[in-house]
């Protein structure tokens, strides 16, 4: 499909016993060119569909550049396809990159959160998680952590004191 791989990619995106795959290596060193490679091949080979895929990217950035990549490697097989059937199949396997999962960690737990919600309850059945929650970022979220450690520490001094304040007689 491309020639543009070094010899260890080829192997990464050839790799095809029943097992997960982990690609880790450098930045620029071409993990984004591997995967994508992968995943389109993969899915023109019927050997994977979309919405069996889960990669998990280190930034939001590198989720949508992935996407981008393999939307964009389907776009030109499609153009550089001979038949009506050929172009057909790359626009729908394009189509149905949505299915995909490709996110960080972060996004993929949120979306395992939000879809079971109803599941998440403590030991008396109350949820854990409202509808609507939110992730907290920025101020709010480092608010919250300043006010959860001074919380514990709290609590901890005064656990301290306690065991060291003397009875008076």
């Amino acid at each position: 499909m491309t020639s543009r791989l070094t010899d260890d990619q080829r192997l990464a995106v050839d790799f095809d016993r029943p097992a997960n795959l982990l690609i880790s290596a450098a930045a620029g060193s071409g993990k984004t060119t591997t995967l994508t490679e992968r995943i389109v091949e993969r899915m023109i080979q019927g050997k994977v569909a979309p919405s069996q895929l889960l990669v998990i990217t280190f930034t939001e950035l590198a989720a949508k550049d992935l996407k981008v990549k393999i939307s964009s490697r389907f776009r030109r097989l499609r153009d550089q396809a001979s038949s009506r059937e050929e172009r057909r199949r790359f626009d729908q396997l394009a189509g149905e990159l949505d299915l995909a999962q490709i996110s960080t960690i972060h996004a993929f737990c949120n979306r395992v959160l939000g879809a079971h919600l109803s599941s998440f309850c403590d030991e008396n059945g109350q949820t854990l998680l409202e509808p609507g929650y939110g992730i907290l970022e920025g101020a709010q979220e480092t608010r919250l952590l300043e006010e959860s450690v001074d919380t514990v520490l709290s609590d901890l001094y005064a656990r301290i004191d306690a065991c060291h304040t003397m009875p008076e007689t």
